[in-house]
């Protein structure tokens, strides 16, 4: 379909493809205007990322790893450890545009299934 169209657009007298490449080339310039009007993004609860986190692990781990984590993201949710660093990573929601981006920029952290706009 998109063939057909730009066949037709690039047929003579119907459009100058100049114009066109200079129309996509103009994009990259404005992908930010309305960055201010976005929401921010949500800190997801906690009992939600580890279970997403156990989801992203069972296909790559072994039944008694995936068990063991298991056991460990229970030992984290009920300690007070997770509790804490959740509290922290909301107050930093609150103070910054981008809670994630930090994260992504750290070249010692691995974020892994990370593809939260498919959770949303």
């Amino acid at each position: 379909m998109l063939g057909v169209i730009v066949r037709a657009a690039l047929r003579p007298g119907i459009a100058n493809p100049c114009r066109l490449l200079r129309a996509v080339t103009q994009i990259s310039e404005r992908s930010f205007v309305h960055q201010e009007g976005l929401p921010k993004l949500p800190v997801p609860p906690l009992k939600q990322t580890c279970e997403r986190y156990l989801a992203a692990l069972e296909p790559i781990v072994s039944e008694e790893e995936l068990e063991h984590t298991r056991v460990l993201i229970q030992e984290f949710l009920k300690g007070g450890v997770g509790e804490r660093l959740q509290k922290g990573l909301e107050r930093r929601a609150r103070k910054t545009d981008n809670w994630v981006d930090i994260w992504l920029c750290l070249p010692s952290v691995y974020v892994i299934g990370l593809h939260y706009g498919r959770y949303m």
